[in-house]
């Protein structure tokens, strides 16, 4: 016989305290005297061998309870090979969880969490007899996780598992085990082995696992928490250009419970090193750095931040890709006089390329080359200007319109472009909203302000109430009474803005106002900005491309190449706009490039999401009432009972019910002991 709790029969000792208890109850038969027998009620007669008899029946049954009560507990197993084979009426399903995410690098003893974890699921298939059904699933979902191996095809997969950089959560996992257990009949247990951190873990909805007999937790125990990761990288400056510094702001986490010092920070771009410095972090805190480096050349810069930490090492560096473009192409369309402030804002800076144009003086195709056009004071809009801003849009370019002081009902109804514009109405305030969450204002603050000086605005164009109802307009400048002054549109890909002032002193202070300078550079730099400069695995993210090219194919597609990897997102092309949208799930951290048709359209950079970075845990006492709702078919293993999972499995197969057996003699010693302290009292006459 074999005990599944054994540390339970330290409870046999308790069979003393009944034998105390009777020698203590012994005493010797005294005389009583009375004055006068005639106030005796008659009583039976006990004899001395009969109360002796008696009392060792009770102490008997006393004995018997409290040996069932600890047996019970302890679940006595008995050792039966018949036990061992499996039954052919119903097969036995083993669900094992193993957890590769990218935490469990951490260190027990001299091996990983997950090399210790691999050993403990091998000796746990191995303690289940031939014939048992097995799972065994990973974070990476790999199709051999759809079926139910062998135990010698179990071992084998168990020993080929590496590290992931994906996680699932604990709802995902119960419902790939329930979507196979699901029909099955038999026996049913689920193992989960895991560091179970507290920013991954998740609280299961109770009867989420009721599928199954049991579930059983198989906590890892680390022999360090210290961790230090980078977890956010920030461009500084709007854009980067050649000849300038590029200015970086880095954040660094410490989650270790001291402070750490003077911690190397390498800038490596393109290969070389860029720029050194060293960092102090607090305990349990987050801190922002800045570093720079000069760009020389005019190409792509395939970035990382890296430190030294051992020995978790995959938030160890930051990869992020800054795009550099040497010029953008702006034009200006004017019908009476070009704008002095826009011609103030780009052509003192070489990064841009502007032209004013006056309208029917030039040809309207020159125009498909230009990253930003501002239609500046038409009051009518050529059919053939009107195409070629189509076709800009359509290339995901951006369009400024700013209207005339005037305008007749005839031009405005022939011009789509103009439509939007209504009466003038007159107003003495400030522009007192402002989206800051649109990208114009990307960079702008590091804190949006409570209280700002905004511009004033004089006179403004009401919308009309058809471009209201045709188009969702958004918002980045509106008045007190909710009348748009700057509007946003995207049609056909594009971004297509609307001023409902002219950019003059007489209708507003805009052109002399702090806001100026940063929202119109960043709407005439808006198609580069739109893309983030690195993308999180596991995290789906939208990218907008535009194809320039002919396309060889109605077949061609996307791809993403991460050196030997191919692999194809999700997308949509729709004329020659692409849309990406990748998670990376069969990437690895580092860089990769975005190929359409053969030719390459960006550089890519991903990094694993650091939600993993924190290695705190709870206590393995905790994790079933916290996070289980103290469920009965939940255990958690303790460090004494994994280090006999040699027998486990084949002890949880077994059918034996003896521990019931002992628990219902247990309460049938204790009800014969209350009936013969009943017969044990004297009975009167």
């Amino acid at each position: 016989m074999t005990f599944i709790y054994p540390i339970f029969l330290w409870g046999l000792f308790a069979l003393l305290i009944p034998i105390l208890i009777h020698l203590l109850n012994f005493r010797p038969y005294k005389k009583v005297l009375f004055s006068n027998t005639i106030f005796l009620h008659q009583v039976k007669k006990q004899t001395r061998k009969q109360s002796k008899v008696r009392n060792i029946l009770i102490l008997l049954c006393r004995l018997l309870a409290v040996f069932c009560i600890v047996m019970a507990f302890s679940q006595p197993r008995l050792k039966e090979d018949s036990v061992t084979k499996i039954r052919e009426s119903n097969k036995d399903y083993i669900c094992l969880y193993i957890d590769n995410s990218l935490s469990m690098e951490a260190l027990v003893g001299k091996v990983s969490l997950l090399e210790e974890a691999k050993r403990k699921a091998i000796e746990l298939v191995k303690s289940f007899p031939e014939g048992t059904s097995f799972q065994i699933l990973t974070n990476d979902l790999s199709p051999m996780s759809h079926l139910f191996l062998a135990r010698d095809k179990a071992l084998q997969t168990v020993n080929q598992i590496q590290f992931s950089n994906k996680f699932i959560t604990s709802t995902n996992i119960l419902k790939r085990q329930q979507d196979l257990l699901k029909g099955k009949e038999g026996k049913k247990l689920l193992f989960w082995i895991s560091d179970f951190q507290k920013s991954v873990l998740q609280k299961v909805q109770k009867n989420e696992f009721s599928f199954a007999d049991k579930l059983y937790l198989i906590p890892l125990k680390r022999d360090v928490t210290k961790n230090i990761a980078i977890d956010s990288v920030e461009l500084q400056s709007l854009i980067v250009r050649p000849g300038e510094m590029v200015q970086l702001k880095l954040r660094f986490a410490n989650y270790s419970d001291t402070d750490l010092e003077k911690i190397a920070v390498n800038l490596k771009v393109n290969g070389k090193l860029k720029a050194l410095s060293n960092i102090d972090l607090p305990a349990k805190k987050r801190k922002w750095i800045q570093m720079e480096y000069e760009l020389k050349d005019a190409q792509d810069q395939l970035a990382y931040i890296e430190i030294e930490d051992f020995p978790i090492r995959f938030d160890n560096k930051f990869y992020f890709v800054l795009p550099v473009k040497s010029n953008f192409q702006i034009a200006e369309i004017y019908s009476k006089e070009s704008s002095i402030a826009f011609r103030n804002l780009f052509e003192k800076d070489s990064l841009f390329n502007f032209k004013s144009l006056k309208v029917g003086q030039f040809d309207y195709q020159k125009l498909n080359d230009k990253d930003f056009v501002l239609v500046n004071g038409l009051s009518y809009i050529p059919q053939g200007l009107q195409k070629v801003l189509d076709k800009n849009l359509s290339q995901g370019k951006t369009v400024l319109i700013l209207p005339p002081e005037s305008f007749e009902e005839k031009q405005l109804s022939k011009n789509s472009y103009l439509f939007p514009f209504g009466r003038v109405l007159e107003h003495k305030g400030n522009m007192v909203k402002m989206s800051f969450d649109n990208p114009l204002f990307k960079g702008v603050f590091e804190k949006v302000p409570d209280n700002f000086n905004a511009p004033v605005v004089k006179k403004y164009f009401e919308v009309t109430p058809k471009a209201s109802n045709l188009f969702k307009f958004k918002k980045i400048f509106s008045i007190e009474n909710g009348d748009p002054i700057l509007l946003e549109s995207n049609i056909k890909g594009g971004h297509l803005f609307y001023s409902l002032s002219p950019i003059k002193e007489n209708w507003n202070s805009l052109s002399n106002h702090a806001f100026f300078v940063p929202v119109f550079l960043q709407m005439a730099m808006l198609k580069q900005l739109t893309n983030p400069i690195y993308l999180t695995l596991g995290k789906e993210t939208k990218l907008q491309y535009f194809i320039a090219q002919a396309l060889e194919s109605k077949e061609s597609m996307a791809k993403i190449n991460s050196g030997s990897v191919n692999v194809i997102p999700q997308q949509r092309l729709k004329g020659k706009e692409l849309n990406v949208f990748t998670q990376g799930n069969d990437l690895k951290q580092g860089f990769a490039s975005l190929n359409f048709d053969k030719i390459k359209i960006a550089n890519l950079a991903f990094n694993v999401d650091r939600l993993e970075s924190d290695l705190e845990v709870d206590a393995p006492e905790n994790i079933k009432n916290k996070y289980f709702k103290g469920e009965l078919n939940v255990f958690v293993l303790d460090s004494f009972t994994q280090k006999n999972l040699s027998d486990f499995g084949s002890e949880q197969l077994k059918e034996s019910t003896l521990w019931k057996i002992f628990l219902v003699l247990a309460i049938l010693f204790i009800i014969i002991e209350a009936v013969l302290l009943r017969l044990k009292r004297p009975v009167f006459k």
